[in-house]
Order: structure tokens, then C-alpha cells, then sequence
């Protein structure tokens, strides 16, 4: 609802300059570990059939994105390095939710970015539960947020038009998604519900309502002695009885 964003054009251009492999990068790695990867949706990469790992995330690419967004009359004008347009900056506030340290460092990364490309960035700390109701209530230019996945293909009411879904925080709105959503939740062959899916996850990644940047790993720390642990991504004690502890540990190191 939100002039700024409202061509898909200018929301993909937004994505194409921010760097989603950097955050990654910087976020999400540990011991030279990633414990994360890029993100083109929120059907979860767990759901291996559902979820259309076919789709080609948007190419870090600024010139790129600059060309679309000179072709719609968003250049920089008055030489302050923020684009414009009619007058009217590109200027908006990205708000994310106070005390998360890794949005906190996502959101400063996002505005560099951004404003290096021309756009301009001011952050805001909200407290979670009222960012929550700000997002619901449409009260929000941009926002970082994120979902937990479900394991079962459930869209509704991220990417349903109409104002009951109150988790659509975008007023994200195509016929088409709406009639693959009604048509998937109502296929039983396993096979076709999952082409419905990959078609719906494709058209919303062609319109990017959001910027998808990445997906995050369940983490859990076991100590070494414990032997025939399962990660799983139910509970961190699956198959518990099937633990054992190795008698060759040794008790003094604590590595």
C-alpha cells in the first residue's frame, strides 16, 4: 500500500541490492560453519518435494538494479545521493524488533546497502509483541522480521489477498496465488499438490513482496562423549534411548 514499494519492479531492484550471500556470510557462520543458506520463500527447504528449490534467487547486482529503477524515473536529481522522483526521495524506515542481536546486525548490513545504492535508511528498535501489532495493523513502511517454518505447505495466511489474513503484512494480493493456494490445499495426490506449490512459491518470488534473505538452521549443542545422536528438527532429544556414552571419552577434556 506503500507507494515506494508498490511496482514489483522497485521491490525486486531492492533485492538485487542487497547482498543476501554477504549476510550470510557474516551472520550465519561459526567454527567456518554455515549455519545457513539463501532463502527464495517460506515453504520450508525441509519439505523437499513442496518446496521449488529451482528458483534462481535475484543476482547481487546494484548496476542492475539501478538501470530498472532510472527506466521508472528514480534517478538521483539533486546530487544528494539519495534517489528520487517527482520530488519525492526514496526514504523509508525499516523497522525490526528490539533485542535480537542478529537483525539488529542484519538491519545496519541492509541499510549500508541501501544507502549505498541511493536509497534512504533510517532503523527502528520495537519491542517484538509491538512490532507484531504495528505489522498487523499495516502500521510499517519496511520491516525485518522472520517466520518459523511449519512442515507442512501452509500459505494462507502469509500470501491470501483480502484483510482477514492479518499475517499478510504486505496487503499481498494476485488472483492467480489465490486460486493455487484454494486449489493446492485441496489436492490429495501428493505429486500434484506439489506442483501447485512450486507454481504459487515461483509467481510470489517473481513479484517479491519480500526480500527473502535467508533460511537458519536449528542448532544444538551435544557433547562429544554422547554417541548415535540424530539431529531432528521435532525435538534435540529424537531416538534419546538410542544414545550412548563412549567409554573411551576422556573425562578431562571438555573440548
Amino acid at each position: 500500500r506503500d507507494p515506494l514499494f508498490a511496482d514489483p519492479r522497485v521491490r525486486r531492484a531492492l533485492t538485487m541490492c542487497i547482498d543476501r550471500d554477504l549476510l550470510i556470510e557474516l551472520l550465519l557462520t561459526g567454527g567456518g560453519e554455515r549455519y545457513g543458506k539463501p532463502c527464495v520463500g517460506t515453504v520450508s527447504p525441509e519439505l523437499c518435494g513442496a518446496c521449488n528449490d529451482s528458483i534462481e534467487p535475484l543476482a547481487h547486482d546494484v548496476p542492475a538494479a539501478l538501470a530498472i529503477l532510472a527506466d521508472l524515473g528514480w534517478k538521483d536529481s539533486d546530487g544528494d545521493g539519495v534517489l528520487d522522483r517527482d520530488g519525492t526521495p526514496f526514504a523509508f524506515t525499516l523497522k525490526t524488533g528490539a533485542g535480537i542481536p542478529r537483525r539488529e546486525q542484519a538491519c545496519v548490513l541492509i541499510q549500508s546497502q541501501l544507502k549505498e545504492a541511493g536509497f534512504g535508511v533510517e532503523l527502528e528498535q520495537v519491542e517484538g509483541m509491538v512490532l507484531v501489532e504495528q505489522m498487523c495493523a499495516r502500521d510499517f513502511q519496511a520491516a525485518l522480521g522472520g517466520w518459523a517454518a511449519a512442515l507442512y505447505v501452509d500459505p494462507r495466511a502469509f500470501w491470501h489477498s483480502g484483510d482477514e489474513y492479518v499475517y499478510n503484512f504486505t496487503s499481498y494480493a494476485n488472483p492467480e496465488v489465490d486460486r493455487l493456494i484454494a486449489a493446492g490445499e485441496g489436492e490429495t495426490e501428493q505429486q500434484r499438490a506439489n506442483a501447485i506449490w512450486h507454481e504459487m512459491q515461483e509467481l510470489i518470488y517473481e513479484d517479491q513482496p519480500y526480500t527473502f534473505l535467508y533460511w537458519v538452521n536449528n542448532l544444538m549443542g551435544i557433547h562429544r562423549r554422547f554417541e548415535g545422536v540424530e539431529a531432528n528438527l521435532l525435538t534435540a532429544f529424537y531416538g534419546l534411548e538410542r544414545w550412548w556414552e563412549n567409554p573411551d571419552w576422556e573425562r578431562g577434556d571438555d573440548s
